[in-house]
């Protein structure tokens, strides 16, 4: 499928009839989408959402390949701009032309002529001037056509030469430019997870991705509660728990403030959900709004709320104060925080502090080794675990700075 962005532009000085409107339609290609197909980071991706922990979730893995992904397959490779101007000054005629002149003389070698004739006379002062380029990723060149009225001039299979319009994702990400993607919603969400300025961690059935982009392995072999993440200040504003089902799903217990959410995945792909032990059923599309000292009504808006639920299909959006958000679909759950949480972290998602080598960190801010034992390090061992849980030793005399 093709993905298309439209973009309009009018400059007006002077007198109101003088005026320069430029509209563009730009979108992705199939050729490109073809590419892509053989690049590594797709097929890691599709290699990755075939692995049990991801094969029944309606949406991508969070991994680096999936990303990259994302970011190739929404980056337009089609543009056309539609430039009409009406009177013109002389010195802008004579500047258009010029630069006609040595766009067509750098672009020579490249260069298919092809006239057409016409009896009516061209206007100067009034061009309508069309540009055409499309990149073709698998040749790292582009074609470009230049249209003045009649005077039609083609440019082929021109190298990229030092413009990097075919750079790989992990070079782009870095770089947010809303005129190369056809649609900004995913891309900001990659941009910003790229550069660290809204981070996820994401928890299956068989790993864990921290804030910190360490991913690793863990087994769970109890029915308690674990600790994924949390503040870690005296009073804790949140806290995510996750679980593993007997129908080898993943169930949710989230604090916001005093107040208790439940996920509990039950047959097929229905998701039994909580409040304060309370259950609500919401339905494909539905909302819930928990407001602050009034109950709770379906799919009613409050202004003044502590969080609130949405439902796409078999998925929940969960998002409160400060920043934060869950997406869970039953097989897995996707934290995201903001920056305010960098350094003040703690569960199975890691602390957060953009260093990668100590995320095997107990609540003791004591050393792990594997991922089982901060599964056993976070678990909540209280009312909500009738199970007897051994918590590693500390691994290190002095706790970790």
């Amino acid at each position: 499928k093709e993905h298309k962005v439209h973009s309009s532009m009018e400059l007006i000085w002077g007198n109101l009839d003088q005026k320069i409107k430029i509209e563009g339609e730009h979108k992705t290609t199939a050729e490109a989408i073809n590419h892509l197909h053989s690049t590594w980071y797709y097929n890691t991706c599709m290699r990755d959402h075939s692995l049990p922990e991801w094969r029944h979730s309606e949406h991508i893995p969070t991994t680096d390949a999936c990303l990259y992904t994302a970011h190739d397959l929404f980056t337009l490779r089609h543009y056309t701009w539609d430039i009409t101007a009406t009177n013109l000054d002389q010195w802008m005629v004579t500047a258009y032309k010029k630069a006609g002149v040595v766009m067509k003389t750098i672009l020579f070698p490249f260069w298919q002529f092809m006239p057409e004739y016409t009896t009516h006379e061209i206007a100067p002062r009034q061009p309508n001037i069309r540009i055409e380029q499309t990149l073709h990723s698998e040749r790292n060149t582009f074609d470009l056509t230049l249209k003045l009225d009649k005077d039609v001039s083609r440019f082929m299979d021109v190298g990229y030469g030092l413009f990097h319009w075919n750079a790989e994702p992990y070079q782009s990400l870095s770089q947010l430019s809303f005129l190369t993607k056809s649609l900004i919603k995913p891309e900001m969400m990659n941009y910003m997870y790229y550069n660290n300025i809204l981070n996820h961690c994401h928890a299956t059935t068989k790993s864990v991705r921290t804030y910190d982009n360490v991913t690793y392995p863990y087994t769970m072999d109890h029915s308690c509660y674990t600790l994924i993440s949390s503040d870690c200040s005296e009073h804790p504003s949140f806290a995510v728990f996750i679980k593993k089902t007997e129908n080898n799903r993943v169930g949710i217990m989230a604090f916001i403030g005093d107040q208790k959410v439940e996920f509990i995945p039950m047959e097929t792909n229905r998701v039994q959900m909580k409040i304060n032990d309370q259950e609500f059923v919401l339905h494909d599309n539905g909302f819930l709004f928990f407001p602050k000292n009034k109950p709770p009504v379906l799919n009613k808006v409050f202004q003044n709320y502590l969080f609130k639920i949405i439902r796409r299909q078999n998925s929940f959006t969960l998002t409160f104060f400060p920043q934060m958000m869950l997406n869970y679909d039953g097989n897995s759950v996707q934290v995201l925080a903001g920056p305010q949480m960098k350094g003040q972290h703690c569960g199975m998602c890691g602390d957060y502090n953009r260093n990668t080598y100590h995320e095997f960190i107990d609540p003791q801010m004591c050393s792990l080794k594997t991922g089982d034992e901060m599964a056993l390090a976070w678990t909540l061992d209280n009312k909500y675990c009738s199970q007897k849980i051994t918590k590693p030793a500390c691994a290190m005399k002095e706790p970790i700075p």
